[in-house]
C-alpha cells in the first residue's frame, strides 16, 4: 500500500514540474490574462503580440487570448527548467525516503507479528480477521 502511495506522488511531481502540450487555454478570468501576457511582456518587450496587448488588450477576446496562449505558452524558460530539474530531485529524494520508511515498516510489521505478509501489508489477528499493520 505504502509503495503505491510513494509512486503516485513521485509521478505527481514530475508530471506537475514538466509543461505539457496543450491545444488550448485554460479558463481564467480577464484579470488572471492580463497578468500572465504582461508578465510575459515584461520579458518580451519587442514582441509583436506584446505591441498589440498593450494597444488593444483590453479588445482581446476569447479567441484572440486562446491564440496568444497557444503561441506563447510553450515557452520554457530558465525559470521553467528550474522548477521542472528541483522537481524531479525532489520525487526522487521522495521516493528514496519512502522506500527507506517502507523497509523500515516492513522490518517492524515482520518483528511483531509473525502471520504477516508484505504483500499485503496486513496480518492475521487472534480474532480470525486480516488487520493492516499500523506500526
Amino acid at each position: 500500500m505504502r509503495k503505491l502511495t510513494g509512486g503516485a506522488l513521485a509521478a505527481m511531481f514530475v508530471v506537475t514540474t514538466i509543461p505539457t502540450v496543450a491545444s488550448a487555454a485554460p479558463r481564467y478570468t480577464h484579470r488572471d490574462r492580463e497578468h500572465f501576457v504582461s508578465q510575459y511582456c515584461s520579458q518580451h518587450p519587442r514582441d509583436r503580440d506584446c505591441r498589440d496587448w498593450h494597444s488593444h488588450g483590453n479588445r482581446w477576446d476569447d479567441a484572440r487570448y486562446h491564440r496568444w496562449y497557444r503561441d506563447h505558452h510553450d515557452d520554457f524558460g530558465p525559470a521553467d527548467a528550474a522548477a521542472a530539474i528541483f522537481g524531479f530531485a525532489a520525487s526522487v529524494a521522495g521516493a528514496a525516503a519512502n522506500a527507506a520508511s517502507d523497509a523500515g515498516h516492513v522490518a517492524a510489521c515482520e518483528a511483531r507479528y509473525r502471520s504477516y505478509n508484505s504483500h499485503t501489508d496486513m496480518y492475521l489477528g487472534y480474532d480470525g480477521r486480516h488487520h493492516y499493520c499500523r506500526l
